[in-house]
């Protein structure tokens, strides 16, 4: 079984979007990383793994 070739168009318009997510996700990871500088809680699993302080 063979794919007809895509044309150029559609494989621009599917490039961009492959762009345009791997760009979300790199956002998503740097601000989870800052937040790990700071100290900050990401999940909730980390909230539950901290030391209770009363």
């Amino acid at each position: 079984m063979t794919r007809a070739p895509a044309s150029s168009d559609q494989t621009r318009a599917d490039l961009t979007k492959v762009d345009a997510a791997l760009m979300v996700l790199a956002r998503l990871l740097g601000d989870a990383a800052a937040a790990e500088m700071r100290d900050e809680f990401t999940t909730h699993e980390d909230a539950d793994d901290a030391p209770k302080t009363k």
